[in-house]
């Protein structure tokens, strides 16, 4: 049979950002008055990594990420965005849980609905017997989380995905380290590898890409590292 991974997240891993962007593929699910649909052609680590799997392995990855969500709408949709008939389910989720929705929201609030919100979706998966595998959201630029409407940071939701992984003795991708590691590594403006304080460029699509692989104990094909 056929392996089904899912991909679940906000622009991030819709590919926003990238060359190509634009949602000009299936739709993947309509809330209210907004319909989200597949970036089929988008330079992302999404899309690099569902040609590598489906390039090599008896599997498919459908990526319904959807640009400009947040857990809760995540944990409300659930049961559609994520199907039954599931194997693996990987989700980065989170930038837009920063964001204040409403002025009573405190920073621990935010933080402790988040922290719930991915509690519900991980019960939800082991209730169907699907893998799940958490992975952090990235860094964004001082300037960036420094706006009036944003209270967390991407520091402080990584450790809720750490803390929550933690707690159900289970791996997570912190993504947040690695790409943070490669411009410490490479001596680079961590500025330089987002095209607006938040979203990746091509070249930080590529290195999340391989990260992922690398962090998830995948190997890159032979004919990929130029």
């Amino acid at each position: 049979a056929t392996f089904k991974i899912v991909l679940g997240g906000d622009s991030i891993t819709h590919g926003l950002g990238g060359t190509g962007w634009a949602q000009s593929g299936e739709k993947i699910i309509t809330v209210g008055r907004r319909t989200w649909r597949r970036s089929p052609d988008s330079y992302c680590w999404a899309n690099l990594f569902e040609a590598y799997i489906e390039g090599n392995y008896n599997a498919t990855v459908t990526n319904n990420a959807c640009t400009g969500t947040n857990s809760t709408m995540w944990n409300d949709n659930k049961e559609v965005l994520i199907p039954a008939d599931t194997d693996l389910f990987v989700l980065m989720i989170g930038t837009n849980d920063r964001n204040v929705r409403e002025e009573a929201l405190t920073k621990d609030v935010q933080l402790r609905i988040y922290e719930e919100n991915l509690r519900s979706i991980v019960d939800y998966c082991h209730s169907l017997g699907i893998k799940i595998l958490l992975c952090s959201p990235i860094p964004a630029t001082r300037t960036n989380e420094e706006q009036e409407l944003i209270a967390a940071s991407c520091f402080e939701l990584n450790g809720i995905v750490q803390k929550v992984a933690a707690s159900y003795n289970m791996p997570y991708v912190n993504m947040y380290n690695e790409v943070f590691y490669y411009a410490l590594d490479n001596g680079r403006d961590y500025n330089t590898l987002l095209v607006d304080g938040l979203h990746p460029t091509d070249e930080l699509y590529r290195i999340m890409y391989l990260r992922f692989l690398k962090t998830t104990g995948l190997a890159p094909h032979y004919g990929e590292i130029t």
